[in-house]
């Protein structure tokens, strides 16, 4: 990247003292890949239109008087409002081919779970509040709204939908080996005993946002590989070897 030659040895010792090297050559490394993208001169007057509308500039002076305001060209501002659909047509372009296998790599990551959950400090107490719903004393909402001590007491104890995988370790094992309506008798996580009951369960399947994702996924993993290695190409051409 012609840009980063530009950079001496001073001023790349300074960027990376104060942690600023990693991202400008994130930056740039990602601005060179995006101008590999043309896109059609319809789709970037659309873009446009929808930019001044939303600017309520309807007018060519106005809008020329935006741009000096802004102490910005044309151009720069094409650049900005078409970078975000070049990025993903970059993405679609060089990793769609990858999003299946993709999505089977990460799929127990991205199912997601809807449950109630009523947490008491107590082991005594949640047995009593498990009975009670065990034997339909009483509705769960009800008791999750007057017990519970997290802020799914204001949800009635509702919680989600969540990823399955962010939840903490044994909550995730509880939730992947449920049925929908499955009701789990107390177990403690962090000084707590959980209460819950399973709502639904939702198994992503590989749809155009999901694809979406996992091109974003992929061109992030490309990134993080050739980050490194440009930045030891920089120091090298600089005699840096730290």
């Amino acid at each position: 990247m012609k840009s980063l030659e530009n950079l001496n040895r001073e001023c790349l010792m300074i960027l990376e003292g104060h942690d600023l090297l990693e991202p400008l050559v994130r930056k740039e490394l990602i601005n060179d890949l995006v101008k590999t993208i043309d896109l059609d001169a319809e789709i970037v007057n659309t873009l446009k239109k929808k930019f001044l509308a939303e600017q309520k500039i309807n007018d060519k002076n106005v809008y020329q008087d935006w741009l000096k305001k802004n102490s910005i060209s044309e151009q720069q501002l094409i650049d900005v409002i078409t970078f975000p659909v070049k990025l993903k047509d970059y993405c679609k372009e060089k990793f769609s081919h990858m999003t299946q296998s993709q999505y089977l790599k990460r799929k127990n990551d991205l199912d997601q779970a809807i449950y109630s959950l009523i947490r008491v400090q107590g082991v005594h107490e949640a047995d009593e509040l498990f009975q009670r719903i065990y034997e339909k004393e009483d509705n769960f909402g009800d008791l999750a709204k007057k017990f519970s001590l997290g802020p799914e007491k204001n949800s009635r104890g509702i919680v989600g939908p969540v990823f399955i995988s962010k939840s903490h370790p044994i909550l995730a094992d509880k939730l992947r080996s449920s049925k929908p309506n499955q009701l789990h008798q107390p177990f403690s996580i962090n000084n707590f005993w959980l209460i819950v009951r399973i709502e639904s369960l939702s198994e992503v399947t590989l749809d155009e946002k999901i694809e979406t994702a996992m091109e974003k996924e992929l061109f992030e993993e490309s990134l993080s590989e050739k980050i490194p290695i440009m930045i030891k190409d920089l120091k090298s051409k600089l005699n840096i070897d730290y």
